[in-house]
């Protein structure tokens, strides 16, 4: 096994822990405050700002880029450019950097917001009707679906993760008539915002009040589908 010791580097979880040096075949390697793994930045006390950050400046790159480089104004064209170039940014590994801070939610839907409002013809609009024109969804349900996406998968082992280990499975009380299916979790006791933002935490009230047809859907096309129907009908 061949390493490259200068381009690798330890992150020291905890900024209070202490900077250990590590070594390897006799080489040193580097110590780090953040790092970025597989296209995720990672600081220290597992805070995903920088990684917000980033990502939004450089979608706001690409957006000036699109257009500056299409001649075109066709909002079909922009729409396509957009959900194939510049989406995928924002939503790259959300399950993991998903933020609860409204400054850094308020941060990525700005993005959305800012490249919709540069549509010839929509700029006039609300940011609701814009969306309704393009057919496209805001940037907090998408990582809000593709939570409650990794929930159901998780549920049919459809991933190396036990539902079990994972999430505290029970059988609602009959008094909380609201649970309408069998998946249902117990949140566990949450000290901080962290944890409490955590993946396996964060969506347990939305995962529970799912209707049963949507839990139930047999396959993830499916309960993409269904959980959007259900948002529909609810709201």
């Amino acid at each position: 096994l061949e390493v490259n010791v200068s381009k690798s580097h330890v992150l020291h979880l905890h900024k209070n822990n202490p900077l250990i040096e590590n070594f390897f075949n006799g080489n040193r390697i580097d110590s780090s405050d953040m790092i970025n793994d597989i296209g995720v930045d990672i600081d220290s006390v597992l805070h995903f700002d920088k990684h917000i950050d980033r990502i939004v400046a450089k979608a706001y790159t690409r957006i000036g880029l699109l257009f500056r480089g299409f001649v075109s104004r066709d909002l079909h064209v922009f729409r396509q450019a957009y959900i194939t170039y510049i989406r995928p940014l924002l939503e790259y590994a959300s399950n993991v950097w998903s933020p609860y801070l409204t400054m850094h939610i308020n941060a990525i839907e700005k993005v959305q917001r800012h490249f919709t409002k540069r549509l010839p013809d929509l700029h006039d609009l609300s940011y609701r009707e814009r969306l309704s024109l393009l057919n496209l969804d805001t940037l907090e349900y998408c990582r809000l679906a593709c939570d409650l996406t990794l929930y159901h998968k998780v549920f049919n082992n459809l991933t190396a993760w036990s539902p079990n280990e994972y999430f505290n499975v029970s059988v609602p009380p009959y008094s909380l008539h609201f649970v309408s299916h069998d998946y249902n979790i117990r949140k566990p006791m949450c000290r901080t915002n962290a944890f409490e933002n955590d993946f396996y935490n964060r969506c347990v009230s939305a995962w529970n009040s799912l209707p049963s047809f949507v839990v139930k859907s047999k396959s993830v096309a499916s309960f993409k589908n269904n959980l959007k129907l259900s948002i529909y009908l609810h709201f």
